[in-house]
């Protein structure tokens, strides 16, 4: 069984000036409060793009503030994209993943 507990909300893909997309949140405790994230991204939807960003609020040991971004780019048989997290804190890249894609058939 998990130690946590989690509210999530999803408003579901949505037109925005004229663009698809979809704003979510979420909130996350372990059953005795004594940690808590909360999330809030927005995620911008097409037919050969998909961009999503995040922030993050965390509390614990140490508050943590961090910012994440997922864009992928799809040309045909390839996909390629960056994924990256800034923490806010110190202004400290985190994470910078590569993605690559090639649909063989």
């Amino acid at each position: 069984m998990n130690d946590y507990l989690k509210l999530h909300l999803d408003n579901g893909v949505t037109r925005f000036f004229g663009k698809k997309v979809n704003l979510y949140g979420a909130l996350t405790s372990t059953h005795n409060f004594a940690s808590l994230s909360w999330r809030l991204g927005l995620r911008h939807v097409s037919k050969d793009v998909h961009t999503d960003c995040r922030i993050k609020y965390s509390t614990g040991k140490k508050d943590e503030l961090n910012f994440s971004t997922r864009n992928v780019y799809k040309n045909g048989k390839l996909t390629y994209g960056l994924i990256t997290m800034l923490d806010l804190n110190s202004w400290v890249l985190n994470n910078c993943n590569l993605v690559l894609g090639y649909k063989a058939d």
